[in-house]
């Protein structure tokens, strides 16, 4: 193979081979700690955005591999298998580290994982994306899909007090069947 040395290290090594500039060598593998990068053919320590170390393959990459499934994380352009970095989620469907789940997620603050529902005593809060414990003003905790509505549907009431859909209006309120409000 061909190796075309510059500046004291190696570049030009041929496909499927990448610079190693520690031995000065066209190599198949890159050594640990260092990722093979297809676009410049090197073996490089740090990927650059928009590729992301993979330990598995020990290449850069723009899609983290599957097995085991590993999870993109822009601080550290590295993929990892749980996101850390404060205020990043784990989103299952993009595989990455989010700071806002994607379309039909929500962000989970205590597991730091987006899911399809928030788990009790939680709410979806459809805005932020985030499960929160409590509803925001004028929006109603509805249990069926654990979700922050701005309106009950039949059987249920909205509780504007409790904040919460509920089928019985409490003491001295009385369920409105027109705007389903107590």
């Amino acid at each position: 193979m061909t190796c075309v040395y510059s500046g004291g290290g190696v570049s030009g090594c041929p496909s499927p081979f990448y610079a190693d500039n520690a031995i000065k060598k066209c190599v198949e593998f890159c050594p640990m700690g260092f990722f093979a990068e297809d676009s410049s053919r090197l073996c490089v320590p740090i990927c650059t955005d928009p590729e992301f170390a993979d330990n598995t393959t020990r290449k850069c990459t723009t899609a983290c591999s599957n097995d085991p499934t590993l999870y993109a994380d822009p601080i550290s352009q590295t993929c990892v298998s749980k996101c850390t970095g404060t205020g990043y989620y784990t989103d299952n469907i993009t595989r990455s580290c989010v700071t806002v789940c994607s379309n039909t997620l929500y962000a989970d603050t205590l597991s730091m994982e987006c899911g399809p529902r928030c788990k009790a005593p939680y709410y979806a809060e459809t805005s932020s994306k985030v499960c929160v414990p409590g509803c925001p003003t004028g929006w109603f905790a509805q249990d069926a899909g654990r979700i922050c509505v701005s309106g009950c549907t039949a059987p249920f009431f909205g509780d504007k007090v409790a904040k919460a859909c509920v089928q019985i209006c409490p003491n001295n309120f009385w369920a409105d069947t027109h705007t389903r409000f107590c």
